[in-house]
């Protein structure tokens, strides 16, 4: 990708001495914040992308603090810029992992700035969800890469998260079926993955448990016990600062190709499209 495709991106912050602290809300990977669980899933997503990338041109939409950007770069890319609109988040970004290759820009998902048939791969993970008009950045997506280059996208299935409470961070989720038929508007050409696998009748319990029965047992001052039986303790904080696929504690987050199974279901969608050559 040539520097003068991104003369339209909004100046990102300066680089700094003092890192911005970044407040961790759970819809991005914070380095020193990020419970291990949430920590281990973007890594798997990223590792999962990174055999896509080798000698292509790489952007990340939605990249973040940019430890995923910096991952793609690490497995083979050519080029690789994160596009965000969290600056805090750019600025940590650029602090951390600029110096290393990657470069970041304040970039809109739904208008990017980049030429026409300029990308080789767009990788943007637990990104469409939050767009009111999830085409309006599939088609940007379209244009912007070349032909047979890669589209790599994740989101939660609506069928298994709406038995918790409602994400105020997400204006557009999807089941399976709507998922993909949204993405083949622009992408005919791409295949379905999935990401992990609980058992859904005993994750059903536990929301209902956690929704219903958590508050009563809080006023009777047994909630903590109840907690740690149905696992709501997050766990530990990952200190992590970099994705790798070394450590092997990512296996329960791997991507695979999607099956139906009738007790277990996926909480991720994970689909790769590729753009038909005209």
């Amino acid at each position: 990708m040539k520097t003068e495709a991104l003369q339209s991106i909004a100046a990102p912050p300066a680089k700094s001495d003092l890192l911005p602290g970044i407040v961790f809300t759970g819809e991005r990977v914070v380095p020193g914040t990020t419970p291990e669980n949430i920590f281990r899933e973007s890594e798997m997503r990223y590792v999962f992308a990174g055999q896509f990338v080798r000698n292509r041109s790489v952007i990340d939409v939605a990249s973040g603090t940019g430890i995923g950007t910096q991952y793609l770069m690490k497995a083979g890319a050519r080029s690789c810029y994160g596009f965000d609109m969290d600056m805090e988040s750019l600025s940590y970004a650029i602090s951390t992992y600029a110096d290393r290759g990657c470069k970041f820009g304040a970039c809109d998902a739904a208008r990017l700035a980049v030429a026409s048939s300029s990308v080789d791969v767009i990788v943007s993970f637990e990104t469409i969800e939050h767009l009111p008009d999830p085409s309006v950045f599939l088609r940007e997506c379209h244009r912007v890469l070349r032909h047979d280059g890669f589209f790599i996208c994740s989101t939660p299935d609506r069928n298994f998260f709406r038995w918790g409470p409602a994400n105020p961070f997400h204006a557009s989720e999807m089941t399976r079926m709507e998922f993909l038929r949204k993405v083949r508007e622009f992408f005919p050409n791409c295949k379905l993955y999935c990401q992990g696998s609980v058992n859904y009748v005993r994750y059903i319990a536990e929301m209902i448990a956690r929704e219903r029965i958590v508050p009563i047992l809080e006023k009777l001052g047994v909630k903590d016990f109840l907690k740690y039986l149905l696992g709501t303790d997050p766990g530990t904080i990952c200190s992590e600062t970099e994705f790798s696929i070394n450590d092997g504690l990512g296996a329960p987050y791997e991507v695979k190709p999607y099956h139906r199974q009738w007790l277990s279901r996926s909480p991720y969608f994970v689909v790769v499209a590729q753009k038909a050559a005209e």
